[in-house]
């Protein structure tokens, strides 16, 4: 039986307490020789970010049998890392604090000088114990480690800035940073248009409260390293009367629509122009997320018109400092094809902003920048964001002697780099993503196999990802515009009727509804930085075609499909007799010549009123078929014989190479009416010189070689005689 003490001690709860002191885990005993060896390694840690404790250990010769017991008793006080910073130690803020203030800051200061590969966070305490230093000389990393260290040292010196300081000078370190970047990959051949754009924003603000720079090209054209040379040289200039803010469109937290997101952002970069300023912008900026708060939670406060109307009453006055001071706001509206097809109404609402910022917030002028992939005349946005009459900024592809500038900085040749050029453009964003498959791979061979690679239509698939898929095809907001896009744009234009006809069959949808197809097309249209729209039909931009045309071609894991949709609009378009579908069959039919010899597809063809057409997508063939295109008489008919143009931009050397025999007999030898480029030879050269050039071609002359070298030389005596 169960003692009558024993139950006692069950119900009382002894007898619990008895077992649990039996058998808990006896505390651990510190040696007292274990605490100076612990010390220094927590001063040490003190003095460094992340690191390994053991490099410490070794480096202050703490025998290697204590090494375990030493970092036991240490380890409570560090954060041991994870991930790639797995097993290096960060001492906490409050043990590195209690370190630095028993040592006292001279100890400390000097502690530092010994450590021969300081880190970021020895460099900063280093700054801050050894006196006064300037904020405006440090790189964004070294603000970061600032940052780190300041609950550690706070009141332990009067060299560090505050907090709030700090994080100022990072916000604007950061932005100048990240400008730089950009122009660093690559600031060629637009000093022109920089130089007009801070003409634009130093012009004369007393006259013009508000005026705007619109400024478009396609995608990779170099609209954004434009804007990040702009706003850096404004930025670094410490006595500029220019505010800069910077709203780029690319980000998910700014909204052309809810204007209340765009007040916040651009107070929070105009609060970074001093410490003042930053401290007065800091309290609107929490009024206004109070408004973003409420409308979150009151249903009957959640118009975006009404909060944002409100947000701007909360900012009366709130700009009236860059008034006083006669500073200029600039406001540049970055990768503006993210908002452009948003309508005409917020787009005015938009402009509306920017009037409230005057009148309202007090500035004292707006100068706005808008970097955009389309046109703004096409959405008028020269008038509804003109205050007066704007500046249209184009942006074209770099010229030949800029790109080659651009490559040689790879150290890519010349013949090389104007090879690339002639296969892909002057486009800096293909340009840039050459000179880095260049450093990625073997150098300079590396470049000389890409270039030969393009000749041949087999272009690198890095090319295809970074300029096809990445910067065009992406920014296509709908799924069935990506899809239908690539490859439905190589078609040289596109109607519902083609979609329906010609790409929904190859995409599995034969039996596509007038509906379907008419939603597909305007999903396209609705790129207005990609095509724009002409008689009822989608055209592609000329400066985005012949790239994209280029790389489209190039996909070797879609080819087989492009040549699909080339041979179905090829049977669509044989159909019909019309004037707009044999220009549409003969553009088709020119787009698979590869030698002179193909040109026999062509023969007895009627391009009768085709020639327009035709010679607008010049650029789009290859070599022999725009040649061809380019000296091709479209209204001499088929009876009589094809006749040839007489153009200066096609040499005689290039004609006997690309031309069939009938159109180069009529290039030399022109008719009655019309001289041909055998006249301008004997009129301006050695008429051996003529004979022998005609000879080459098959061996033989053209019948009417000898007439006109005959004519050619009387020309030429009668004018020397006279």
């Amino acid at each position: 039986m169960t003692s009558t003490a024993f139950q006692r001690a069950l119900q009382d709860g002894s007898f619990e307490r008895l077992m649990e002191s039996a058998f808990a885990p006896a505390d651990p005993t510190i040696s007292s020789s274990l605490f100076p060896d612990a010390d220094r390694l927590r001063f040490a840690l003190a003095l460094r970010g992340r690191c390994d404790p053991a490099l410490l250990l070794s480096e202050l010769k703490i025998e290697r049998t204590r090494w375990g017991e030493v970092l036991d008793v240490v380890a409570e006080e560090c954060d041991a890392g994870a991930g790639n910073e797995q097993g290096l130690w960060l001492l906490s803020d409050a043990a590195r604090r209690a370190q630095l203030a028993s040592h006292g800051p001279d100890i400390v200061a000097s502690a530092l000088k010994t450590i021969s590969e300081p880190d970021e966070m020895t460099k900063a305490l280093a700054r801050v114990f050894g006196g006064p230093f300037s904020l405006d000389l440090l790189t964004s990393d070294e603000l970061r480690a600032l940052i780190a260290i300041e609950p550690a040292v706070v009141d332990l010196t009067t060299s560090i800035p505050t907090g709030a300081e700090i994080r100022r000078h990072l916000a604007l370190r950061t932005r100048i940073e990240e400008f730089d970047r950009f122009v660093n990959e690559g600031f060629i051949g637009r000093d022109a248009e920089l130089t007009s754009l801070l003409q634009f924003i130093t012009s004369d603000h007393r006259k013009y409260k508000a005026s705007t720079a619109l400024l478009w090209g396609t995608g990779g054209i170099g609209k954004s390293t434009l804007i990040a040379a702009l706003l850096s040289r404004v930025m670094r200039e410490r006595d500029s009367r220019i505010v800069p803010g910077h709203l780029d469109f690319d980000r998910g937290d700014l909204s052309v629509v809810d204007t209340l997101t765009l007040t916040m952002e651009l107070l929070r970069q105009v609060g970074t122009i001093d410490q003042e300023m930053d401290a007065d912008l800091k309290s609107k900026r929490e009024e206004l997320r109070g408004l973003l708060h409420r409308r979150l939670v009151d249903p009957a406060y959640g118009s975006h018109e009404r909060s944002s109307r409100d947000g701007m009453l909360l900012l009366a006055k709130s700009l009236a400092r860059l008034k006083m001071e006669r500073r200029v706001l600039l406001i540049v509206l970055d990768t503006f094809e993210n908002v452009e097809a948003a309508g005409d109404a917020t787009l005015r609402g938009l402009r509306h902003w920017v009037d409230r910022l005057i009148s309202i917030a007090g500035a004292y002028a707006v100068r706005l920048v808008v970097a955009g992939r389309s046109d703004p005349r096409s959405r008028n946005l020269d008038k509804i964001l003109g205050w007066r009459r704007p500046m249209v900024m184009y942006l074209d592809e770099l010229s030949e002697a800029d790109a080659c500038k651009m490559l040689a900085v790879a150290g890519i040749p010349t013949h090389v780099a104007l090879s690339l050029h002639k296969a892909l453009g002057g486009n800096p964003l293909v340009l840039s993503l050459i000179r880095k498959l260049v450093k990625m791979g073997e150098g300079i061979g590396e470049v000389q196999a890409i270039a030969e690679d393009v000749k041949s239509n087999v272009i690198p698939q890095e090319l295809l990802q970074g300029v096809l898929y990445d910067r065009f095809l992406k920014h296509l907001k709908s799924e069935d515009a990506r899809s239908y896009a690539h490859p439905g744009l190589v078609l040289p234009q596109l109607t519902p009727v083609l979609i329906r006809r010609v790409l929904g069959p190859l995409k599995g949808e034969a039996r596509m509804s007038e509906k379907r197809a008419r939603k597909i097309f305007d999903e396209l249209a609705s790129a207005s930085w990609l095509v724009h729209l002409e008689k009822g039909a989608l055209v592609q931009r000329p400066d985005v075609r012949r790239l994209m045309l280029r790389l489209m071609s190039a996909d070797r894991e879609r080819g087989a499909e492009i040549k699909r949709v080339r041979l179905a609009a090829m049977l669509h378009h044989a159909k019909s007799r019309m004037v707009a579908d044999r220009a549409e069959l003969a553009y088709h039919l020119l787009m698979r010549v590869d030698t002179k010899e193909d040109l026999a597809l062509l023969d007895g063809y009627n391009f009768s009123g085709t020639g327009p057409f035709l010679r607008r997508h010049l650029n789009d063939y290859p070599d022999i078929a725009r040649t061809f295109v380019a000296v091709l008489d479209f209204e001499s008919g088929t009876r009589r014989g094809r006749k040839a143009v007489i153009r200066n931009s096609i040499s005689t050397e290039q004609a006997l190479k690309e031309l069939p025999d009938d159109l180069w007999e009529s290039f030399i030898a022109g008719d009655p009416g019309r001289p041909g480029e055998g006249y301008r030879l004997t009129e301006t050269g050695d008429p051996a010189v003529v004979f022998r050039s005609l000879a080459k071609k098959a061996g033989r002359l053209p019948r009417a070689a000898p007439h006109v070298c005959s004519q050619g030389v009387g020309r030429k005596r009668g004018m020397e005689r006279r």
